[in-house]
């Protein structure tokens, strides 16, 4: 794909300030295509990719015309400018059927023979799900298909002898797919059996924002390839095409688990719609029971040895590599890990490291084994090596202990695995620890740990090794939970309203009159309070004395008045800010009358590229864009994970396994961070699946919370992230936003979390705004433009009646938390005249595991010095009689290693020792530049080593 088409197709990033931070960013653009490249994911490969540039394509599926490239609902992508698929195949060169590229466009368009057009048939409408937000979600999982008649088949299988087949599913806010949705559709199977019947070679292209079942797969055997290109962004279909002519070597692995059955996944039993008998109609009667405990996606699988069709990891390239481990090293610190990685293929290509490590079952049980760490490559050319060294610390090592309520490594054998998938590793080596490891504080913090969950796990029947049959997932029977007492502030499972009268807060004149919606005017009897804001920066001793100048009034408002914003106060020197959603893309703040940013791929996507230092740059880019819409905080990422694959918004975040997940979150905030925008990272905790979100009561282990649900968020935190969304439903029969042991005790507690809690917007009566102020949650996501919550206002009238003290002060810390964020935001800066507020605390190392990457010499054998050798005589970087020379030392080395008798073995390497020799000969030195007889001489003592080993 030229610069020039590129340039071409994608809008510009959105004028505006300049970013405000402490590293440049690279252009959204750019970052977006990049992405894209690294994180398509080659499932199957029969030689059949890549295709030379020039051949026919007839491509066939609807999703050609309308691809996915975004989700629905906040993860959305909205007038990007994004490139279509059949113009991308156009501009890398293929030859496109259009007769049949204008047939499915005229039938979405307009319908042919009298059908309805494409675009208004609908495999499943939003209708059917209700809801007052179903137009925030797509509104179909999937695009209806046209069908192929068989004198159309035939004109396109003369056309062409390859054919492209699109498939299509969509994730969204909102929406879950069914498992009829993540199956084929009747009218594609029927295309598809037709296209695979009437082709010799068929690439399968999975446009898809949630995992399919892909058993059809293997049902033909003129399907020779296939690959899952995600909902890719702006950019994403000019990468699928630079994929497909082989200008792009995919590198992206599976972030999750390609089941052959949805209902392989323990976890589908308890997906969706659970009653509590005898709960009142309304939002407050769900509940799910994550009886699976920490077996979810690959955990399971391995340790219950499930067949998969694709295993977690898994990703093929156009090249292939040899993997060699170097070291195995385990101490106090942790593990680490060496493996030199070369390319063995013919072209260039990158390459993932991982590193599994199987537990010895001892106080714990454990799954087979778990991703503990990983590196990427960088682009490596035939023959050419890089080491990858992954660390990982103890306490990424260890499991929770509700026994011990804390972090324990169990006495006994770690096998250390090393591969390309979870599946297809080796064992890299072992380490044995003689007695157990028990972690019980915070390795960052130091603040003691404590089961705080006990409840939210009470009565679960967890998933077992030790009597699978037994504790195996159920679907709930009637009756199996009850409803409790609701409670008098409105936080219980039924309540739906205090129903406390009105209160002096809503008498007229009571509350502070705002100003644009964002900000309370200084009054002219006012005047301005003693002590500003900017003096609390200069001196934060000075806090508590600033928060005693607030009116209980202002204080209500500041926690009442949070949505994609925190409200400004002239008389106190505090600004307003802005905050905007769109984890895959930044929007512009409403009635801005200004573009939104870069459509990124979705999260999966990121996922899918195992590149940190590509999350880093995204979260960069796209706070660069956020500042340039002048935005101070991002409603962004999502940290949550692919417990099943019906999860609606499992497109918007990253993975099923925690630490790939932490990996890539805690980058993102880290890149954003340095360019003044703090991420708000979502949806806290336990916000699975979206049917039933407002309000249902999630039922899970504190060993699996804490191993998989809240390490992504935790590392986002540690990482510098200011801000977290509380979600929607309930840990156990607590609103999350409610929840003191999770808010106060993990997040503020053991995380030493300093920013503020936003909940969830604020549209259901159990969100309480009294007890999420007392619980931690600083701020209410109220809907823009509506003023006042009367019900927020009536339950703080009655709680700072009833016990103003404990009220006011719990506002007061709620003011705290926000502030501390404001003092780091650019509109802080305006206030200040500088930007030295926007420089803080950023730590990527905050993460248990690390990796770092070493170029080898790139020259692992004769061959390859060889070849390194006759390239440099070309350049004419070695000349003169010592070339000669060289070459006759090799030639004679490569003929005594063909020979292959263990006299020769001694031959070869006293040829290489003279080889060597040869290139340190201070009388050779002006006909050998430097470059070159470094990377000789390392690659011939590679040689000597390898041979040694040998």
């Amino acid at each position: 794909m030229t610069a020039v088409a590129f340039a071409l197709v994608l809008p510009a990033v959105p004028a505006g300030a300049a970013p405000v931070g402490t590293a440049p960013a690279d252009d959204g653009r750019t970052v977006a295509k990049e992405i894209s490249d690294e994180g398509i994911v080659l499932l199957e490969n029969e030689a059949a990719l890549p295709l030379s540039k020039g051949t026919r394509l007839s491509v066939f599926g609807s999703t050609q015309v309308a691809p996915f490239l975004g989700g629905g609902g906040s993860g959305s992508v909205i007038d990007a400018g994004g490139v279509g698929f059949l113009d991308a195949l156009r501009q890398e060169g293929f030859e496109v059927n259009e007769p049949l590229a204008t047939r499915y466009q005229t039938w979405w368009d307009e319908g042919i023979d009298g059908s309805l057009p494409g675009k208004e048939q609908d495999y499943r409408p939003v209708s059917d799900t209700g809801g007052a937000f179903d137009e925030f979600g797509i509104n179909s999982v999937a695009r209806a298909e046209m069908e192929v008649p068989a004198d159309v088949l035939a004109a396109a299988s003369d056309f062409s002898s390859t054919a492209v087949v699109v498939i299509g599913r969509n994730g969204s806010e909102v929406h879950d797919p069914r498992l009829g949705d993540l199956e084929l559709y009747p009218a594609e199977r029927a295309m598809i059996d037709a296209v695979a019947s009437s082709f010799g070679e068929v690439v399968v292209l999975f446009n898809t924002g949630v995992a399919l079942e892909m058993g059809f797969l293997e049902e033909h055997d003129s399907i020779k390839a296939a690959a899952v290109i995600w909902t890719p962004g702006q950019a994403g279909m000019l990468s699928v095409a630079d994929m497909l002519s082989g200008d792009v070597n995919p590198s992206g692995k599976l972030p999750h688990t390609i089941a052959h059955r949805t209902e392989d996944h323990p976890s589908t039993v308890n997906f969706g719609d659970f009653v509590k008998p005898g709960s009142e109609a309304g939002l407050d009667k769900y509940y799910v029971q994550y009886e699976e405990g920490i077996y979810v996606g690959y955990r399971y699988f391995e340790t219950f040895d499930v067949p998969v069709q694709f295993p977690f990891g898994h990703g093929l390239s156009y090249t292939s590599f040899d993997r060699e481990v170097l070291d195995v090293d385990h101490g106090p610190d942790g593990l680490s890990v060496a493996t030199r990685v070369t390319n063995t293929g013919d072209v260039p290509g990158k390459d993932v490291v991982q590193v599994y490590v199987e537990a010895p079952d001892g106080e714990l049980e454990k799954p087979a084994k778990e991703l503990r760490a990983f590196g990427k490559t960088d682009v490596l050319q035939p023959g050419e090596s890089q080491i990858v060294t992954t660390t990982v610390d103890t306490y990424g090592l260890s499991s929770w202990s509700e026994e011990r309520g804390a972090y324990l490594l169990d006495a006994g054998e770690y096998t250390v695995h090393s591969g390309a998938s979870v599946q297809d590793v080796d064992v890299a080596g072992s380490f044995r620890l003689r007695e157990p490891v028990v972690i019980e504080e915070d390795p960052t913090t130091g603040v003691p740990l404590e089961n705080r969950f006990a409840e939210v796990g009470e009565g679960l029947t967890v998933l077992s090794q030790e009597d699978p049959t037994g504790t195996a997932p159920t679907a709930p029977a009637t009756g199996t939970r009850t409803v409790p007492n609701t409670s008098p502030l409105g936080s219980g499972f039924n309540a739906q309203g205090s129903g406390n009268p009105p209160g002096f807060l809503n008498e007229p004149g009571a509350m502070p009159a705002l100003v644009d919606g964002n900000r309370v005017a200084m009054s002219p009897e006012q005047g301005p309070a003693p002590i500003q804001l900017t003096d609390v920066h200069a001196d934060p001793t000075r806090m508590d004395a600033f928060l005693a100048q607030f009116t209980d009034a202002e204080l209500v408002a500041m926690q009442l008045q949070g949505g994609f914003k925190t409200l400004g106060f002239d008389r106190l020197g505090i600004p307003a800010t802005d905050a905007t959603d769109g984890p895959a893309q930044v929007k512009a703040p409403a009635g801005s009358g200004r573009p939104n940013g870069t459509g990124f791929p979705a999260a999966s996507m990121v996922a899918a590229t195992w590149n940190t230092e590509l999350a880093h740059r995204y979260g960069a880019a796209a706070g660069a864009e956020a500042r340039a819409l002048g935005v101070d905080a991002w409603y962004a990422p999502g940290a949550n994970t692919h417990r099943n694959p019906m999860g609606g918004r499992n497109f918007e975040y990253y993975s099923e396994d925690p630490l790939l997940g932490a990996g890539m979150m805690a980058n993102v905030v880290v890149g954003a961070g340095e360019q003044g925008v703090t991420t708000v990272v979502k949806h806290f905790v336990g916000n699975e699946q979206e049917q039933n979100r407002q309000g249902v009561e999630t039922y899970v282990s504190e060993r699996a919370l804490r191993e998989i649900y809240l390490k992504p968020f935790e590392y986002g935190v540690k990482a510098g992230s200011l801000g977290i969304m509380a979600s929607f439903n309930r840990l156990g029969e607590t609103w999350v936003g409610a929840t003191p042991e999770l808010l106060q005790g993990v997040v503020r507690g053991e995380w030493g979390f300093d920013g503020f809690v936003v909940s969830d917007i604020w549209i259901s009566p159990y969100m309480n705004a009294v007890s999420a102020s007392a619980a931690g949650t600083d701020l209410m996501l109220s809907i823009p433009g509506q003023g006042y919550n009367r019900q927020g206002l009536a339950d703080f009238s009655r709680a700072l009646t009833k016990e103003p003290q404990s009220t006011r002060a719990a506002l007061e810390a709620n003011a705290r938390h926000v502030l501390q964020f404001v003092v780091t935001t650019p509109a802080f800066s305006a206030v200040l005249g500088s930007t030295e507020n926007t420089t803080r605390a950023l730590d990527p190392g905050a993460l248990p595991f690390d990796s770092s990457t070493e170029s080898g010499s790139g020259i692992v054998d004769l061959a390859g010095l060889r070849r390194a050798l006759a390239e440099y005589r070309a350049q004419g970087s070695v000349s003169g009689p010592v070339a000669a020379q060289l070459t006759a030392a090799l030639d004679a080395a490569v003929r005594h290693a063909e020979r292959g008798r263990p006299q020769d073995v001694r031959q070869v390497e006293r040829f290489i020792e003279r080889f060597i020799d040869r290139l340190e000969d201070p009388r050779g030195k002006s006909t050998v530049s430097d470059e070159a007889r470094e990377r000789l001489s390392r690659g011939a003592a590679a040689v000597l080593q390898r041979s040694a080993g040998d």
